[in-house]
């Protein structure tokens, strides 16, 4: 079934949208909740919050992309998981290895200075990102975004691995400058 069509099943309050989701894309939200999480169980969790935000959400949200609109809760949803089980070990959020790497640029807090200085953050990453190959671009995503291992980066851009460290290292340094450039304050 397209995408379009299982939207609108969403939109008509049918629940076969649901499994037709799950027919398509559970093996990609199953992937990329456990790249974030680190376990099968909590990416079980994720995959499970993942239909229910999508069934909450559609509508109002109509997404042009289903697919990327499911990464973008999957995404969101096993943050959250990762979260709730550091706090529940009282420690602080520990944050998967790909967000450390963009520590110097991303901040954690939450004032409504800070949010908004995190929305001029994300439009100049995007924008920096469009002056970007597409292979670079891809490896740059698959990292920060899907959460991929360097390994399996490197396995699907056929690349070493010390390749693709290589190449995100020059893409942060790229990226760090570009934002000075633009003003923002790191």
């Amino acid at each position: 079934m397209e995408d379009r069509e299982i939207i609108s099943l969403l939109e008509s309050r049918d629940e076969r949208a649901i499994d037709e989701i799950r027919a398509k894309y559970s093996a990609y939200i199953f992937t990329i909740a456990k790249n974030v999480t680190g376990g099968d169980r909590d990416a079980e969790e994720c995959e499970n919050e993942t239909y229910f935000r999508t069934w909450n959400s559609i509508p109002p949200n109509r997404p042009d992309s289903l697919r990327l609109y499911l990464a973008s809760i999957t995404r969101n949803c096993a943050l959250d998981s990762v979260r709730t089980r550091d706090s529940e070990k009282r420690r602080g959020l520990k944050s998967p290895i790909p967000l450390d790497e963009l520590g110097d640029l991303v901040s954690s807090d939450g004032t409504p200075e800070e949010t908004a200085d995190a929305e001029l953050l994300r439009s100049l990453i995007s924008s920096f990102l469009r002056t970007q190959p597409e292979w670079k671009r891809t490896v740059f995503i698959r990292r920060y975004f899907f959460f991929d291992p360097i390994a399996t980066i490197a396995r699907n851009s056929d690349m070493s691995k010390s390749a693709v460290k290589t190449v995100l290292y020059r893409i942060r340094a790229d990226l760090k400058e570009y934002l000075k450039k633009e003003g923002y304050d790191l």
